[in-house]
C-alpha cells in the first residue's frame, strides 16, 4: 500500500491544464454532435450513426472517467477514498482509460 501515496500524487499540474485546453473544447464538439444527431434522428435513422451514438457515449463516459480517477486522481483529490479501498479501485480504473 506504500506506492498509492507515490502514484496518486507525484504528478505535475501543467500537463492536466494543457490536456484540459486541448480536451474541454473536443468535448464539447462531441456532445454537440451527439444533441444534432438525437434531435434529427429521422434524417440520421441508419445503422452507422446508430454505432456512432453508441461510441460517443462511451468516449464521453470514459473521457469523464480518465479525468477524475487518472488526472485529478494524481493531484491527490479523492486520496483518502484510495486509501480506504485500496489499490483494486486503482488498477480497474487504469483498465478502463
Amino acid at each position: 500500500m506504500d506506492f498509492i501515496p507515490r502514484i496518486l500524487t507525484d504528478y505535475a499540474l501543467p500537463p492536466i491544464l494543457i490536456s484540459l485546453v486541448v480536451g474541454l473544447p473536443s468535448l464539447v464538439l462531441y456532445i454537440t454532435e451527439v444533441v444534432i444527431l438525437l434531435r434529427n434522428g429521422a434524417k440520421f435513422d441508419t445503422a452507422f450513426y446508430r454505432l456512432f451514438l453508441a461510441r460517443a457515449v462511451l468516449h464521453i463516459l470514459s473521457y469523464f472517467n480518465s479525468y477524475i480517477n487518472l488526472r485529478f486522481g494524481r493531484l491527490g483529490f479523492f486520496y483518502a477514498v484510495y486509501d480506504v479501498v485500496g489499490s483494486f479501485p486503482i488498477a480497474v480504473n487504469y483498465f478502463l482509460c
